[in-house]
């Protein structure tokens, strides 16, 4: 009875060490999957903050593009108002001019009229 006792206590103690080694190792295993575990939620939270600065950088950009865009058709505007005005004051500096120009045609007509009588005559004599 002793010796099975003794036999019992040294199984249980064998037992007893080999579930302290596996309770060792579990320890030391959830210890570097902590580890790593907090290495993963650092990087993950780097990457949120970084996707946050990415978001808002696309906002701006989004905004800068509607208001660059807005800029050019403003531009665009003004630029066929001025094509708009250039081309009104080139009609009315045309029509400004129109009857000194059919004055100075029908004086050149009249002078060439001349010239051609005071050639005729010229002949003639």
């Amino acid at each position: 009875v002793v010796l099975q006792t003794y036999e019992n206590e040294k199984n249980l103690l064998r037992k007893a060490k080999d579930l302290n080694e596996e309770l060792r190792k579990e320890k030391q295993s959830a210890e570097e999957l902590g580890g790593k575990d907090k290495e993963i939620r650092e990087e993950l939270e780097q990457t949120r903050t970084e996707f946050a600065k990415a978001e808002a950088e696309v906002v701006l950009c989004e905004e800068r593009e509607a208001m660059l865009n807005l800029e050019v058709a403003e531009l665009e505007r003004q630029k066929e108002e001025i094509s708009q005005e250039k081309e009104d004051k080139e009609r009315e500096a045309i029509e400004a001019l129109r009857p000194r120009l059919e004055a100075l045609q029908l004086h050149i007509e009249q002078l060439t009229a001349e010239i051609d009588e005071a050639s005729k005559q010229s002949e003639k004599q």
